[in-house]
Protein backbone atom coordinates (compact mmCIF):
# COMPACT_ATOMS: atom_id res chain seq x y z
CA UNK A 1 0.00 0.00 0.00
CA UNK A 2 3.38 1.92 0.98
CA UNK A 3 3.92 1.58 -2.90
CA UNK A 4 0.24 2.81 -3.99
CA UNK A 5 0.40 6.20 -1.45
CA UNK A 6 3.80 6.88 -2.84
CA UNK A 7 2.95 7.07 -6.37
CA UNK A 8 -0.50 8.59 -5.95
CA UNK A 9 1.60 11.18 -3.87
CA UNK A 10 3.89 11.42 -7.36
CA UNK A 11 0.77 11.93 -9.41
CA UNK A 12 -0.57 14.76 -7.05
CA UNK A 13 2.98 16.68 -7.08
CA UNK A 14 2.87 16.28 -11.40
CA UNK A 15 -0.40 18.22 -11.07
CA UNK A 16 0.49 20.28 -8.52
CA UNK A 17 3.47 21.26 -11.41
CA UNK A 18 0.54 22.15 -13.60
CA UNK A 19 -0.94 24.28 -11.37
CA UNK A 20 1.97 26.70 -11.04
CA UNK A 21 1.82 27.06 -14.65
CA UNK A 22 -1.30 27.43 -15.40
CA UNK A 23 -0.88 31.09 -16.42
CA UNK A 24 2.12 29.68 -19.13
CA UNK A 25 0.38 26.97 -20.41
CA UNK A 26 -2.97 27.84 -20.31
CA UNK A 27 -4.20 24.78 -18.25
CA UNK A 28 -7.91 25.18 -17.52
CA UNK A 29 -8.53 24.66 -13.18
CA UNK A 30 -11.62 23.05 -13.74
CA UNK A 31 -9.75 20.24 -15.91
CA UNK A 32 -7.00 19.60 -12.93
CA UNK A 33 -9.43 19.46 -10.34
CA UNK A 34 -11.29 16.40 -12.58
CA UNK A 35 -7.38 15.54 -12.56
CA UNK A 36 -7.03 15.82 -8.84
CA UNK A 37 -10.41 14.45 -7.72
CA UNK A 38 -10.02 10.91 -8.61
CA UNK A 39 -6.24 10.72 -7.06
CA UNK A 40 -7.55 12.29 -3.01
CA UNK A 41 -10.28 9.64 -3.50
CA UNK A 42 -8.57 6.99 -3.76
CA UNK A 43 -5.67 7.69 -1.05
CA UNK A 44 -8.78 8.43 1.14
CA UNK A 45 -9.69 4.68 0.55
CA UNK A 46 -6.25 3.32 1.20
CA UNK A 47 -6.05 5.59 4.36
CA UNK A 48 -9.43 3.54 5.05
CA UNK A 49 -7.94 0.16 4.28
CA UNK A 50 -5.09 0.27 5.92
CA UNK A 51 -6.79 1.80 9.27
CA UNK A 52 -8.37 -1.88 10.30
CA UNK A 53 -10.51 -2.76 13.47
CA UNK A 54 -7.55 -2.95 15.76
CA UNK A 55 -5.43 -0.28 14.39
CA UNK A 56 -5.54 3.43 15.96
CA UNK A 57 -4.24 7.12 15.53
CA UNK A 58 -2.62 7.95 18.68
CA UNK A 59 -1.37 12.40 18.64
CA UNK A 60 1.54 12.73 20.60
CA UNK A 61 2.77 15.55 21.64
CA UNK A 62 6.99 16.39 21.54
CA UNK A 63 8.74 18.20 24.59
CA UNK A 64 9.23 21.16 22.15
CA UNK A 65 5.24 21.17 21.66
CA UNK A 66 4.91 19.60 18.50
CA UNK A 67 2.11 17.59 17.59
CA UNK A 68 2.34 14.18 15.68
CA UNK A 69 0.10 11.61 14.70
CA UNK A 70 0.63 7.56 14.08
CA UNK A 71 -1.20 5.33 13.24
CA UNK A 72 -0.59 1.98 15.81
CA UNK A 73 -1.96 -1.42 16.93
CA UNK A 74 -3.74 -1.36 20.20
CA UNK A 75 -1.41 -4.46 20.78
CA UNK A 76 2.13 -2.62 19.84
CA UNK A 77 4.64 -2.45 22.30
CA UNK A 78 5.52 1.00 23.76
CA UNK A 79 8.73 0.15 22.02
CA UNK A 80 7.32 -0.30 18.63
CA UNK A 81 5.66 2.85 18.94
CA UNK A 82 9.08 5.05 19.94
CA UNK A 83 10.84 3.13 16.70
CA UNK A 84 7.74 5.03 14.64
CA UNK A 85 8.59 8.26 16.55
CA UNK A 86 12.10 8.29 15.95
CA UNK A 87 11.32 7.12 11.85
CA UNK A 88 8.86 10.44 12.27
CA UNK A 89 10.79 12.39 13.74
CA UNK A 90 14.21 11.61 14.07
CA UNK A 91 13.95 11.22 17.60
CA UNK A 92 15.98 8.09 19.19
CA UNK A 93 14.04 5.77 21.58
CA UNK A 94 16.34 6.28 24.20
CA UNK A 95 15.62 10.13 24.32
CA UNK A 96 12.30 9.34 24.38
CA UNK A 97 10.21 9.03 27.55
CA UNK A 98 6.72 8.52 27.16
CA UNK A 99 3.80 9.63 29.34
CA UNK A 100 0.11 9.22 29.93
CA UNK A 101 -1.12 11.72 31.60
CA UNK A 102 1.60 11.50 34.61
CA UNK A 103 2.59 7.90 34.23
CA UNK A 104 5.19 6.36 32.29
CA UNK A 105 4.83 4.33 29.78
CA UNK A 106 6.99 1.00 30.14
CA UNK A 107 8.62 -0.67 26.57
CA UNK A 108 7.61 -3.65 27.46
CA UNK A 109 3.76 -2.91 27.65
CA UNK A 110 1.39 -2.29 25.05
CA UNK A 111 -1.43 0.57 24.47
CA UNK A 112 -4.15 -1.85 25.16
CA UNK A 113 -2.17 -2.52 28.84
CA UNK A 114 -3.11 0.84 29.41
CA UNK A 115 -6.53 0.80 28.33
CA UNK A 116 -7.19 -1.42 30.78
CA UNK A 117 -5.64 0.13 34.21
Amino acid sequence: MEEKINELVNQINTLMEKVSNIEKNSVSKSVLNEEIKPIIKEISSIKGAMISKNDMKIKLRTIAGKDIELYTKRLDKIYGIKTKIKEKENISESQQFNFLGEKLLSDDSTLSDYNKK
